[in-house]
């Protein structure tokens, strides 16, 4: 017996996963949904590395701030 998934295994699995955290998706559907995804993920993940940015280095906010920086650079 194999552990080994199927490609229709894991598209249901993803589908299944999308669909209980509100996602109206099937597999017609499946591919510009998670590209929506995608791109919710990496939004989520620049605001992230800003905040860090920011909580390590305080100093930088006011920086930013005042020069209008702050555009997602780390220099």
């Amino acid at each position: 017996m194999s552990n080994e998934l199927t490609d229709s295994q894991i598209i249901a699995d993803a589908i299944g996963t999308l669909q209980r955290y509100g996602y109206n998706v099937d597999r017609n559907t499946l591919s510009p949904v998670l590209l929506i995804v995608m791109q919710d993920l990496k939004a989520h993940q620049q605001v992230a590395e800003t905040m860090i940015r920011y909580l390590e280095s305080p100093h930088l906010l006011a920086i930013d701030t005042l020069t209008g920086g702050g555009n997602g650079d780390q220099s």
